[in-house]
Formats: structure tokens, C-alpha cells, sequence
């Protein structure tokens, strides 16, 4: 069947002929099967000596092939000995099998197979709707909020029959991989070109409106037609392009924006850097949030806060579905109320907007008042100055005894991330904004109790004294305070930690959020834009 709009996916696989390095493991079959070939069919345009020359050809390129692999200690000298002897061995037979008679039964089979039903694929019924969904950063590469999200959203739409795109930044050469049911498409900027216009009007940072516009070169291969709509983040507006140009609805789904995080990124308000990075994207965010028809929130507490920093009510076009995740397998080793020594774990990048530097504070005056408490610091390194700060503070001011009771760890991977929440005593969040606080319910859902800052979506997640505590983020001593009150108390701890386990049990596991998303994007898809003059504004 001729379908030109088709989507043809091709990729390497590892197989008995080939290891996950694409290495030979035996060369007889491949070799037999093009010496059979072109003695039996390339003889009708060529003599066999003509036939005979090419096949000298192929050898000796797959000893080249296997002498490289060799020399680059792919292969052993022994293994490379074997390859090559199967090369001609290969050749022999493919070359003794031409000269025998057809196999006779091969145009009857050719026919059943002719009288066999079409089976046509019904990509409006199982699959329901076709989502292109845009995040710079994408797991295993990066496990930040956003790639993290997005990752859950995908997988959890692919479960249920949906057709999942996944367009994000290339590390290398750009790939289209099948992972989990999900198209992973890893892609590069795009800057010149036909869309070079379009990004120089553009008045946002060269190397966000390019990276958009690799995600509209993108969609534009995958074909519209294919997909019913793009759902992409705030946060660096890497919508922006798609929803000046797509034929079809573009979601701007809410998370931490540039102007709400701005009061806590000290490094922003260098003079240059604010002036032609910062203060651009935080215009472009006013021109999203005054313009486009379509957000998807993850908090009340989010919209509250867009309207009060940029003047626009977005309440209208957001339908809210709070973050979820899966239901976890507890670790194998996990710890028991048994133990002496309390746990505090943080879970977050070092910088000044997770209150980094105020959790170490609180760290130190804890662990100088009490001798069973230890802290664990999980999260990647940042250039973020307060924090560094704060880590020369601890190394300088705290004597060894104390600083041995407080981990810096860095980045850890899913499983240990894990293992840390499943073992820890106490979960400390004190960020100075979150549009929803991610962390918070992966602690939760351990049946950790929380103390998180009072402020954004932490401060709707985690109900006070009742699954955990709310404090100022900016203060260190009311955050002791906090550790120190579940620290003393081992029954509000159990009740807090068990609460937390049940309000994340009803309202925030993965299976909820992903029918809350697949509802809102079924609703933004049915919505009828052809009398949008909002929409035709912006892309005009």
C-alpha cells in the first residue's frame, strides 16, 4: 500500500549475528547469503568472472572491516582469524547453492500471501491522541524537575494507547529512538535557514529561539497531520516558535518561570547577564501568558503567583492537574524506626532558590544541639554563590565532629535516590519558590513526613501538622526548629509520615496526574480555534 504520510521507523538492533557494539559474531551467514544472491541473479546483467570480481570486492572489505576492529581491540586475533575463514567458507556455499535448482514452491507461497487481508492500523482508535511533547532536558541524561516530569507524562500516556513524541536536545548526533512506547527524538538547534526570519524577530536569547526552532523543524518531520497537539514547558519559552507557526494546538504546561525565580538567583543580576538573557525570556513570558489559549498547571498557588508578578489572568485557559508519580517498590534495605540516629535528607540542586544554604545553616545548629541526627545533601552542583558560600561557611566554621554528620553527596542516580528517600527519618524542602515542589511527594510517598518553605505549590502540597511543617525558607533557625521538633518527637513523626503516605495515595500518584493530563489534552484538542483572534495575533 502506498502511504505517503507514513512514519517509518529504522534502528540498529543487536541480534545472533551481531553484539550491542554491532561487532560481528560470525560472518558465515551474511557472506553466504551475498554469494548466493549474486550468482544466482547477477549473472543475468554480468558474466560470472564480472560476478566473481565484486565478490573479491566484499571480501576483501570485510577483512579491512575486521582488521580494524582488531587493531581497536574489538576483536582478538584469534576471533578475527575465525571471521575471515567464515567469509569464505560463506562464499563457497552461497556460491554452491546458485548453481542448484529454484525452489519450486516460492510463487504459490508469494500468492497465499497476496489473498491475506490488509490489516489497516486505526490510529484514531487505539491511538487515542497523538502528543508531541517538548523538554530540553530528558532522562537518563537529566533527572531535573522538568525532564523528570516530562518523562512520567510520556511514559504514562504511552501505557494507555496514546501515540507519545518526545522532542529533546541532542547530546551528539541527532537520534529518533523507540523507548517505553515513547518516540524519543533528540535533536540540535536550528539557527539560519528557512526559519532564520522568524527567530531574528524574535526578541528572546539566540540560543533559546534556536532551540525552538529545532523543536518546530521537528514537528514539522514528524508532520503535523500526525499529531493532534504540542504540549511544551515555561520555563526558557521553548514553545515560543511552535506556537507562533503550528498548525495545531501548542499547550504551555506551568512550571517555575524566569520572573518568579528571579528574586532568588542572585547570579541573574549580574548587569550584562540580566540585561540580554533574563529580562528578555521574563518578556517573552509576558507575551505567552498575554497571548497563548492553552496552560496546563500544576497548582493553584501558580496561577495566583503569575497574575500577581505579570499582571494577567490565566485562570480562564489553565486546567490544573497536579504533579504525580508512581507508587514505589520499597528498596530492599530500608530503615526501621529501630535505629538511634536520625536521618534528614534534602533532595535538590545547590542553589539559593531550594534554599540550599539555609538547609545547611540548619543543619549545623541542628547537629550542634543534638549528637544522634545526621544530613544527607543529594543534588547537583550549581555556580550559585550563596551556596558555595555556604559550603565554605560549613567547611571553615564547623568542627570536624560536626561536618561529619552532614553528607554533601552531589548528583545520585534513580536507584540511590530512591534508597535515600525509603531511609531517611525527616525530608527537608525549604525552597524559596516551587510552582508545585516535585520532591515533596516523591518523599511522601515513603511515608516520609516534610518540612518545606512556606511558599508557591510546596506550600499547597504539604498540609501544616498535618503532613509535615511549613516554615520561612529564609530563615535558618525556624528551620532547626522544625527538625528539631520531629526529632525530639518520634509519635509526630510516625503520624506525620503516615498521613503524608495517604493524602499522596489520593491525590498525587502517576495514574491520577496521567488521566488528568490525558482529560486536559483531549479538551485543549476538541477546543475549536478558527475564531481565536488571540491565536491569530500571535502568529501574525
Amino acid at each position: 500500500m502506498y502511504a505517503p504520510d507514513a512514519l517509518i521507523y529504522h534502528r540498529y538492533a543487536p541480534s545472533h549475528l551481531r553484539n550491542p557494539n554491532k561487532v560481528p559474531t560470525t560472518l558465515h551467514i551474511p557472506s553466504r547469503s551475498k554469494a548466493y544472491f549474486m550468482y544466482r541473479h547477477g549473472v543475468t546483467a554480468l558474466d560470472e568472472i564480472a560476478v566473481t570480481v565484486e565478490i573479491v570486492k566484499y571480501r576483501d572489505g570485510l577483512r579491512r572491516d575486521n582488521r580494524w576492529l582488531r587493531e581497536h581491540n574489538y576483536l582478538s586475533p584469534a576471533a578475527e582469524a575465525l571471521l575471515n575463514q567464515e567469509v569464505e567458507l560463506g562464499i563457497e556455499e552461497g556460491r554452491e547453492l546458485s548453481r542448484r535448482p529454484a525452489p519450486t514452491n516460492l510463487l504459490e507461497r508469494a500468492a497465499d500471501v497476496a489473498k491475506r487481508p490488509f490489516k489497516g492500523f486505526n490510529a484514531r482508535g487505539a491511538q487515542k491522541l497523538r502528543i508531541a511533547l517538548v523538554s530540553q532536558g530528558y532522562p537518563p541524561n537529566d533527572t531535573a524537575g522538568i525532564a523528570r516530569w516530562t518523562e512520567h507524562v510520556a511514559s504514562g500516556l504511552a501505557a494507555r494507547g496514546h501515540r507519545v513524541h518526545v522532542i529533546t536536545r541532542a547530546e551528539a548526533e541527532p537520534t529518533v529512538d523507540f523507548r517505553d512506547g515513547v518516540w524519543v527524538h533528540k535533536v540540535r538547534a536550528v539557527e539560519g535557514g528557512e526559519l532564520g526570519e522568524v527567530t531574528a524577530a524574535i526578541d528572546i536569547p539566540g540560543d533559546l529561539a534556536h532551540w525552538s526552532a529545532g523543536v518546530y523543524v521537528e514537528l514539522q518531520e514528524i508532520g503535523f497531520t500526525n499529531l493532534d497537539l504540542v504540549s511544551a514547558p515555561i520555563w526558557d519559552v521553548e514553545g515560543l516558535v511552535p506556537l507562533l507557526l503550528s498548525p495545531i494546538p501548542v499547550v504551555t504546561s506551568l512550571h517555575t518561570t524566569y520572573k518568579l525565580a528571579y528574586p532568588h538567583k542572585p547570579d541573574w543580576h549580574r548587569p550584562l547577564y540580566d540585561f540580554n538573557h533574563v529580562q528578555r525570556v521574563i518578556k517573552a513570558e509576558q507575551f505567552l501568558f498575554e497571548k497563548a489559549p492553552y496552560f496546563l498547571g500544576n497548582t493553584e498557588a501558580v496561577v495566583k503567583e503569575i497574575h500577581d508578578a505579570y499582571g494577567v489572568d490565566i485562570a480562564p485557559r489553565t486546567i490544573i492537574v497536579p504533579h504525580g508519580v508512581s507508587v514505589p517498590q520499597m528498596p530492599k534495605t530500608m530503615k526501621t524506626e529501630a535505629g538511634d540516629e536520625i536521618t534528614v535528607l534534602f533532595v535538590g540542586r545547590q542553589e539559593t532558590r531550594k534554599g540550599f544554604d539555609t538547609a545547611l545553616d540548619a543543619a549545623l545548629r541542628v547537629c550542634a544541639q543534638v549528637p544522634d541526627v545526621s544530613f544527607r545533601f543529594i543534588g547537583a552542583t550549581t555556580e550559585d554563590q550563596n551556596s558555595k558560600r555556604a559550603v565554605h561557611r560549613l567547611q571553615e566554621g564547623a568542627s570536624a565532629v560536626l561536618a561529619q554528620r552532614i553528607h554533601i553527596e552531589g548528583y545520585r542516580p534513580d536507584d540511590q535516590l530512591a534508597e535515600a528517600y525509603a531511609n531517611c527519618d525527616i525530608f527537608l524542602a525549604p525552597s524559596r519558590f516551587e510552582s508545585f515542589g516535585l520532591v515533596a511527594i516523591e518523599a511522601m510517598r515513603y511515608g516520609k513526613p516534610v518540612i518545606a518553605g512556606n511558599v508557591g505549590g510546596l506550600a499547597e502540597v504539604v498540609e501544616p501538622l498535618k503532613t509535615g511543617l511549613l516554615v520561612d525558607p529564609n530563615d535558618p533557625e525556624e528551620i532547626a526548629q522544625a527538625v528539631l521538633k520531629l526529632v525530639h518527637d518520634r509519635n509526630l513523626r510516625r503520624q506525620l509520615g503516615n498521613a503524608a503516605r495517604q493524602s499522596f495515595l489520593a491525590k498525587y500518584t502517576l495514574e491520577q496526574m496521567v488521566e488528568g493530563i490525558e482529560a486536559a489534552y483531549a479538551s485543549f484538542q476538541e477546543v475549536d480555534t478558527s475564531s481565536n483572534t488571540a491565536l491569530e495575533e500571535v502568529r501574525s
